[in-house]
């Protein structure tokens, strides 16, 4: 794998995605009881840029549209008891990572507990009980009711998990993990932007993840030489013909016709289901 290579990708997204990340960020601090109890990550130095927005961007821009909360489109909890092989793991943790978004975004606290439990689940099959552990699953529960601060434990847990993941040197997990979040957070737009109220506004809002779509296929690129990422980059790159129907202008505003939502909206969906069913 070509580390060295990542990580000068990663870095040069630091801005970006830094930026990217605040603007669904909640602000009522004031109510936040765990900004000291939240547990704390890896010395600075030893941090890696989570290399795409958090599924938070997603789940925010539906909030924002007005849609009701649809737990039918989520991935079961139940499916998690059939992943055995780790890729399955990885992917379906970071698919039940935006599912988990997706329903604390909504503020729908039995749901939020149901997710966070099989993301606990899946982690320990990965061998990650430091990055999800009891101290972490206890803050979930006193602040269960608490969108804002349940916000800012997943938003760190994204980072605890990917860290984790680096440090016992699995690196191919981490973007395995990745690319489930991504798929998820896609899959569950196109379904909701399917019945929204503005659907071209909400269309043209999520032609921008081709950005985040190729930043995405750059960094599994870079570790396609294990079969298990090559099989996801092969998956995943039937998305590009479709991706580069989505017109960007001067000012990076996307556009994106009904009839390629369409298509991505099918495409995506195919890929995401493909996941949540293997074994």
């Amino acid at each position: 794998m070509k580390t060295s290579k990542i990580l000068v990708l990663l870095l040069s997204l630091v801005i970006i995605i830094s930026t990217s990340c605040q603007k669904g960020e909640k602000k009522d601090a004031e109510k936040d009881t765990t900004s000291q109890q939240i547990p704390d990550l890896p010395e600075e130095d030893d941090i890696l840029v989570y290399p795409l927005p958090t599924p938070f961007e997603v789940t925010n821009l539906i909030q924002s549209t007005g849609s009701a909360y649809n737990i039918s489109i989520a991935n079961d909890i139940n499916n998690a008891s059939n992943y055995s092989s780790q890729k399955a793991q990885a992917l379906n943790l970071g698919i039940y990572g935006a599912d988990l978004a997706y329903a604390s975004t909504y503020n729908q606290a039995q749901n939020t507990r149901d997710y966070i439990n099989v993301v606990k689940k899946l982690s320990d099959e990965l061998g990650l009980s430091d990055a999800i552990d009891k101290k972490l699953m206890e803050r979930f529960e006193q602040n269960i009711e608490n969108s804002d601060s349940i916000y800012k434990i997943v938003t760190n847990s994204y980072a605890r998990v990917y860290n984790s993941l680096y440090k016992q040197g699995k690196q191919n997990s981490a973007l395995l993990v990745i690319t489930g979040a991504w798929v998820e957070s896609l899959y569950l737009a196109t379904q909701i932007a399917q019945t929204a109220q503005k659907p071209e506004e909400l269309r043209n809002k999520l032609g921008e993840q081709k950005f985040n779509y190729n930043t995405l296929m750059d960094i599994l690129k870079e570790a396609n030489d294990d079969k298990t990422i090559q099989s996801v980059y092969d998956e995943l790159s039937s998305l590009k013909d479709i991706m580069d129907k989505i017109t960007v202008d001067d000012d990076d505003n996307t556009t994106m016709s009904k009839e390629t939502f369409d298509e991505l909206s099918k495409s995506i969906a195919e890929i995401r289901n493909q996941y949540v069913n293997m074994q």
